[in-house]
Order: C-alpha cells, then sequence, then structure tokens
C-alpha cells in the first residue's frame, strides 16, 4: 500500500426517498439505508429494517457487505444493535429481528455534508421495545455519526468513522446482559468462505484462536474477483472494555464484532451518554501489520495542532 498521493477531488453526497450515499471521482464507497429494507420474499416481515450501512465498496468497486445471508437474516452489512438485554423486567433482544422482541429504527437525519476533505452525516435513531405492555417504547435515543474521508489514495483505501452516542429515551435503564456477540457487527461478503478468508488481530490472533480475544484492531480479508480486499476494524482507546473483546467466527463465512458486553454485563443508565467509536480502513491489497498498527496509532493519538501568539 504505497502508491503515489492523488490530488483530492470532493467527497460527494448522493440522497433519495431510500438511501444516502457517499462517492469521491465518481467511486462509490459506502451507502446508508434510510429507508426499510424489506427481507427476501417468503421471509418473516419481522426481518425489514432501516439504519444501517450496505453495500461497502473496496477501492476496486467490490461490494465487500452482504444483507439477509440465509443463515442469518438478521445480519445487514455494518449495523449496532444490542443483543441480550433487560429493559423495565423484560428480556428484549434489538439482534435477532425474527424474535420480534425489538428492532433500531432510523428516524431523521440531524446533518449531512460533502466537501474536498470529507463527507458525512449525523442520523437519529431508536432502538425499539416491541413487547412493552403498552405498544412499543423506545429505550434507547442514538446519535449516529459518520464520516468519509476524502482519499488521499483512493486505489488503495479509505477511511471511515462510525461514532454512536447512545442515551436512555426513558427514566428506564437499559442493562446490557454478557453475551457473546452483541454492538458493533459486520458481515461479509458470501465470496469470503472458510479456506479463502481470515483475520488478524492487533494480538497476532486468527480465525482459529481470537474469539474471545481482545484486540485493539482487527483485519478482516479475502478474495475479490479484482484482487484481495479488506477492512481493517479500530477500536478507540476511550471506547467501554478497550481493547474490545471480539466475536470472530472459527470457520465458515466472515463475521466481525467489537463487542464490549463479552465478558460482563453492563448497564446504560439514564441521564447519560455512552460514546462508540471507530475507525475502518477499507482497502484494496493487503497492508502489513506494521500498517494497521500506524493506521490505528493515527485514530487513538491523533497529533495536536497548538497555535501560539507571536510576541
Amino acid at each position: 500500500m504505497q502508491g503515489p498521493y492523488v490530488e483530492a477531488t470532493t467527497v460527494e453526497v448522493v440522497r433519495n426517498d431510500s438511501f444516502l450515499q457517499f462517492e469521491v471521482g465518481g467511486r462509490e464507497l459506502l451507502r446508508y439505508n434510510h429507508a426499510v429494507v424489506l427481507p427476501p420474499k417468503g421471509a418473516s416481515p419481522l426481518y425489514a429494517r432501516s439504519g444501517f450501512i450496505h453495500p461497502l465498496w473496496s477501492p476496486a468497486g467490490e461490494v465487500l457487505t452482504c444483507i439477509h445471508p440465509n443463515d442469518h437474516l438478521h445480519h445487514i452489512g455494518l449495523w449496532m444493535p444490542w443483543t441480550k438485554t433487560e429493559f423495565e423486567g423484560r428480556q428484549v433482544d434489538f439482534w435477532n429481528l425474527g424474535a420480534g422482541q425489538g428492532t433500531v429504527r432510523f428516524v431523521e437525519f440531524d446533518s449531512m455534508t460533502g466537501g474536498p476533505v470529507f463527507g458525512g452525516f449525523r442520523a437519529i435513531q431508536e432502538h425499539v421495545d416491541l413487547s412493552a405492555p403498552k405498544g412499543e417504547k423506545v429505550a434507547l435515543n442514538e446519535e449516529l455519526d459518520v464520516r468519509v474521508w476524502n482519499p488521499a489514495r483512493p486505489d488503495e483505501y479509505w477511511l471511515l468513522d462510525y461514532t454512536s452516542k447512545q442515551r436512555c429515551a426513558s427514566s428506564s435503564p437499559l442493562h446490557l446482559l454478557q453475551h457473546r456477540y452483541g454492538g458493533l457487527g459486520f458481515r461479509a461478503t458470501g465470496q469470503w468462505k472458510d479456506s479463502s478468508s481470515n483475520y488478524l488481530t492487533s494480538e497476532g490472533k486468527t480465525r482459529k484462536d481470537g474469539h474471545g480475544t481482545r484486540g485493539r484492531w482487527c483485519n478482516v480479508f479475502g478474495p475479490t474477483s479484482k484482487g484481495p480486499a479488506g477492512v481493517l476494524f479500530m477500536s478507540h482507546p476511550q471506547n467501554h472494555q478497550h481493547p474490545e473483546p471480539m466475536r470472530i467466527w472459527p470457520e465458515g463465512d466472515i463475521f466481525f464484532n467489537f463487542c464490549p458486553i463479552q465478558k460482563e454485563d453492563w448497564t446504560l443508565l439514564p441521564d447519560n451518554d455512552y460514546i462508540f467509536q471507530y475507525r475502518l480502513c477499507v482497502y484494496s491489497g493487503q497492508p502489513s501489520v506494521e500498517q494497521a498498527e500506524r493506521f490505528w496509532q493515527d485514530f487513538a493519538y491523533p497529533p495536536e495542532v497548538k497555535l501560539e501568539k507571536l510576541p
């Protein structure tokens, strides 16, 4: 990943009634689905959902995410629900949509922007308890802030910042119970099978031994019709339980999840903001371990600029 620097173009925002899409120089980067996306024909309507990212494109133009795979219809590209929770005495699962207990919904855009440095949006989302006795009740309000940085080397990689600020929607806390998955999730393209894809964490763990370990970053990668590609997931040092535990599938397709409730329960209390910060490096080719660590260091400890008045 040592190509020439390319003069920046504008990060463009394309919006319609279904989605918000970001492009640079005609290259598609990501799509945020603000309208409800229906599940495959014959599936339960409970699997319909809004408020998630898919597709996520590599610099070479390959789609690196998938939605509604046959083995997990509730998997939808890049998304962030909680799984095993307790709300007002009820068990509510916002992840496994087929249970009919909970879901996450797009509400409105607070802002969106494009420009020569970055493009992005802030969306308001609701985590909804579908089982409340008096009808649906919002358990969490979420501000999802997504920023797409204009890539200096667009043939090689681009960067995405994904920040979720969550707050209890009422005086009722939300108890996040210990579970092996929950939080920021990623379901990769179906091209990435057991024998052709892998994971590599900041601690040197792979598909065979990575699940349940902690990491500052995790690289997931595999082949495409245009060569190798992948996504480097980075967790910010201020995140709860950092370095975060990870859900890594030991076999089969690629699924990845930074899971701050994998080791112990955690209660989200009213009148508090809970912030989760992640950066993704979406690339074509294959970064070295040293490059992955440098990307994480730049995210975790960005250089500070101080302006001093001259005497």
